[in-house]
């Protein structure tokens, strides 16, 4: 996996949609569009990016009988590499890190 698409300038809903579960930790495609007012086919591909080239990982879930559920979205080490150097607000990068304890080593 080249690591160009992670370290080129994301575009700019992409990096919005990073940065803000970078911010504020596991998150679906409905929760996004909720919180970012995105539309969500945005957000939808978005996150499909992100995930193809290694910066978020989907969690998959077991389905109940009847139940849709959406599936959560969780930043992976390179996801959170380049969500800190994306903003170099040092209140925001204490935030992202203490979300992503176990992604994030001290």
């Amino acid at each position: 996996m080249s690591l160009y698409p992670a370290i080129a300038r994301q575009p700019r809903q992409r990096a919005k949609v990073l940065f803000h579960i970078a911010l504020h930790g596991t998150r679906t495609e409905y929760e996004l569009h909720q919180e970012l007012d995105i539309r969500d086919s945005t957000i939808h591909y978005a996150l499909k990016q992100l995930a193809k080239h290694g910066m978020l990982r989907a969690i998959q879930r077991k389905k109940r009988e009847g139940i849709r559920h959406s599936i959560p979205y969780r930043l992976t080490t390179l996801g959170l590499l380049v969500a800190l150097t994306m903003n170099h607000d040092s209140k925001k990068i204490r935030k992202i890190v203490e979300v992503w304890p176990e992604v994030c080593p001290r």
